[in-house]
């Protein structure tokens, strides 16, 4: 009978960024892990294992591992576990993962969903990859209000807000508030019929986006270019590049959540609603049966895109040489909707809201630091 060894890494993203079997994370990521690392049981079956990353293991042979995303860091720590080279991914694997993790990839796939998927004129998000100080000057002053992503990096982490001296200087950094008014409109006129469970869905959701939307209106975590030169040239020393993306005013977050098999075959598992806080940090996810996400979501966003949207991902993941799950975090949007924000070739809390949807499971899953610890449910609606 298979099972599976199941790992929660969350430093993924940062130790591919470093590359080495040796990364160490920061202190706070590693506590993350050690008191987080129970996750997988939430999904896991009868027979699997959930590896608490201290023990040893030993693996039967039709045993697979499957961690929150590969990186030499995590086969190191899992061959001092014990483990078999034959259980692991060989080092040619990993240098592609790594290279697919790049935001290069993000970038070049938004590039061809403007080209191929205009959405009637209500497509937004364009990025440019930029290997010097020079470029990123003149890609900020192209999109006037931008932000700076590390190519590796996740949640929030190596992300800047950059604004153009241009726009500061002639007091232009302003929201298109009328556009806002039309969607808290649409809020307010909710359908009033809906039961008890999609109620408290809603106004959950409700809530998420305008917070989210009001964050649009904080000038006060703006810089200009200046101030992150220091920060731009050590990323660039490091990584390599920096990505430069226009800023959207965000309205809401959503993505599509997919697994791959490595042979052309991709498996649709889920629409994922999620919330972060005002530096981007991952908050939450809304837990619900999947018709009720489609509904809320195609309040404002035709159905026809969004089914335009997810055939023209199936369709292009199927090119990629990998296995695994993929997920993609898009954006709704006062300028309209992006249809590639990031692309994950790991596990993410959304394709987990998804797993724990089917077990019948309904409510806002959370990850919290509170009072210096870790912690994560899920809160029934209306709890």
């Amino acid at each position: 009978m298979n099972s599976n060894l199941f790992v929660f890494n969350p430093e993924d993203d940062m130790a591919l960024a470093d590359g080495k079997p040796g990364y160490t994370p920061p202190a706070q990521i590693q506590q993350m892990r050690r008191e987080l690392w129970w996750l997988p049981e939430w999904w896991a079956e009868e027979g699997d294992i959930v590896w608490n990353g201290e023990d040893k293991l030993s693996l039967s042979d039709d045993t697979h591992i499957l961690p929150w995303g590969w990186s030499p860091a995590l086969c190191h720590q899992l061959r001092q576990a014990g483990v078999q080279e034959s259980f692991l991914r060989s080092a040619e694997r990993l240098r592609h993962i790594r290279e697919l993790s790049h935001r290069e990839t993000a970038v070049g796939l938004l590039q061809e969903l403007r080209e191929q998927l205009p959405l009637d004129g209500h497509f937004a998000g364009e990025s440019t990859l930029c290997h010097s100080e020079e470029e990123v000057r003149e890609a900020v002053k192209r999109y006037g209000d931008a932000l700076l992503k590390a190519p590796w990096s996740s949640s929030g982490r190596g992300v800047r807000r950059s604004i153009s001296e241009f726009i500061i200087h002639n007091s232009q950094c302003t929201i298109n508030n009328s556009q806002f008014r039309i969607h808290n409109s649409q809020l307010d006129n909710q359908n009033s019929e809906s039961d008890n469970h999609n109620s408290e869905f809603t106004n959950n959701n409700s809530q998420f986006i305008i917070h989210n939307s009001e964050f649009n209106n904080q000038d006060s975590k703006l810089s200009s270019l200046e101030a992150d030169k220091g920060w731009i040239n050590r990323i660039i020393r490091s990584q390599g590049s920096i990505v430069v993306e226009r800023f959207l005013h965000k309205v809401a977050d959503f993505a599509l959540e997919f697994w791959l098999d490595g042979k052309g075959g991709v498996e649709f598992r889920g629409l994922s609603l999620f919330y972060t806080n005002e530096r981007g940090a991952y908050l939450g996810n809304w837990v619900a049966p999947e018709g009720q996400k489609l509904a809320w979501l195609a309040q404002y966003i035709p159905l026809p895109y969004l089914q335009e949207i997810r055939r023209w991902w199936e369709e292009r993941l199927r090119h990629f040489d990998y296995s695994g799950p993929v997920g993609i975090d898009m954006m709704l949007a006062q300028e309209g909707i992006c249809p590639c924000i990031e692309v994950n070739w790991r596990m993410t809390m959304g394709l987990v809201s998804c797993m724990v949807a089917a077990q019948g499971r309904y409510g806002r899953m959370v990850v919290e630091y509170i009072y210096g610890h870790y912690s994560a449910e899920v809160e029934p609606f209306g709890g």
